[in-house]
């Protein structure tokens, strides 16, 4: 086989075009490989393709995948056809996308690369910059979202994360399979929304539950969006009700600590973790622990004991999800604690979305899961240049993009 024949081959070439020469330059360690185009073949307009005329051809280069340790670069006048109904156009070449200077061999490289490492380490490798990375990314990511034909939006997931240390945030909206469907910019009701107004409506109809933290600007977006159904959509994770409650236990643990006497203080302190930590899962002498300093911290363990009752309610325990809940809060109330009492009002004024939550048993622990992955993201790249470059990443990341070439 020729060179010229092997060439065909690699670019997958066919009439009417083939190579005409293959250059070494040892100066500049490249090989220049040029491609012509057959002028005796009629060309067809590339919009509709019918019959045109050749009208004149420029001149172009695209950077291949190297041969052996030299940088291989395709060379080729490319036709501009006359079509008596769309004007002129330039032909499309069956090696590279029309608005890149690589071919889709090199790019295909690069994204297969830039998925298991970072930036950096794809730039030393091919000896190409950021920007040029950069470019090659987003091509294949508006590839990748064009090609969304069908999305599974049945288990919905949103957070926000911060992406700088000027405290910047976006809003990422996920699905139960922990792919990344939408980012907006802030964590605002429009942030919200503008994730959901970029996805089909007819996946978003088959929507049965909406994950979230307790925020207000979200709550709003799902009502806004979403109307009547919302209700039955929105659910408050398990994460944030336990976290509320553990917290009060610790708030009302220090007060009780500030009435000890400084000995007492000093013994109780060491075993404060045990307040905080699954009833069910301490062992006997930790049990004990807490069961000796009960006298002391009588608030402590009356809160402790109001964090275990919730969490046998979570865990289905209780017959009725709803009723236990409003006699959980009743308790919590008439303990006078003010810590307890907040975390009441906040259960009540949440009950539905508490209650959405158990019943589907979905939680928003695949969110914060993409959440410090996000995290881990940008510290392994340490940082990224732009906001817009960073969402490009988490796109191309954890979108599950299809960014090949094949149609």
């Amino acid at each position: 086989m020729d060179q010229l024949t092997l060439y065909d081959q690699i670019l997958g070439l066919s009439s009417p075009w083939k190579t005409t020469s293959v250059e070494l330059h040892d100066s500049s360690e490249e090989i220049l490989v040029t491609v012509s185009y057959d002028r005796g073949n009629p060309p067809l307009c590339p919009i509709c393709r019918g019959n045109g005329r050749l009208y004149d051809s420029r001149r172009r280069t695209w950077r291949h995948l190297d041969t052996c340790q030299y940088k291989t670069i395709i060379q080729a006048d490319v036709p501009r056809v006359a079509c008596s109904e769309h004007g002129i156009h330039t032909l499309q070449v069956p090696w590279a996308d029309s608005s890149s200077h690589y071919t889709m061999l090199f790019e295909s490289r690069v994204l297969a690369l830039a998925q298991e490492n970072t930036i950096s380490a794809v730039s030393r490798q091919l000896r190409l910059s950021w920007s040029n990375i950069d470019r090659i990314i987003r091509r294949g990511i508006a590839r990748g979202l064009s090609r969304r034909w069908k999305v599974d939006c049945r288990h919905l997931h949103v957070d926000e994360t911060s992406i700088s240390t000027r405290r910047e945030y976006i809003t990422v909206l996920s699905n139960q399979a922990g792919m990344v469907l939408a980012i907006a910019d802030g964590r605002s009701r429009d942030s919200l929304i503008a994730c959901l107004r970029s996805i089909p409506i007819q996946w978003l109809s088959k929507t049965r539950s909406l994950s979230m933290d307790m925020s207000r600007a979200y709550i709003r977006a799902a009502h806004d969006f979403f109307g009547v159904r919302a209700s039955k959509l929105i659910g408050f994770d398990h994460f944030h009700v336990a976290r509320a409650i553990t917290r009060s236990v610790d708030e009302v643990r220090k007060q009780d600590m500030k009435k000890l006497p400084s000995l007492e203080r000093l013994q109780v302190h060491k075993n404060r973790y045990l307040w905080l930590r699954n009833g069910s899962e301490l062992d006997t002498e930790s049990r004990a622990e807490i069961d000796s300093h009960s006298a002391l911290m009588s608030n402590t363990t009356i809160a402790w004991t109001l964090k275990e009752k919730a969490r046998e309610i979570w865990k289905g325990k209780e017959p009725q999800t709803r009723n236990s809940w409003k006699q959980w809060a009743r308790l919590a109330r008439a303990t006078g604690l003010r810590p307890l009492i907040a975390v009441a009002e906040m259960v009540l004024n949440h009950l539905t979305g508490i209650v959405v939550a158990m019943k589907s048993g979905f939680s928003n622990s695949r969110a914060e899961a993409i959440n410090k992955n996000i995290k881990n993201l940008n510290r392994n790249a340490h940082g990224h240049r732009n906001k817009e470059r960073y969402k490009a990443m988490i796109y191309f990341k954890f979108g599950r993009l299809d960014t090949s070439f094949s149609h």
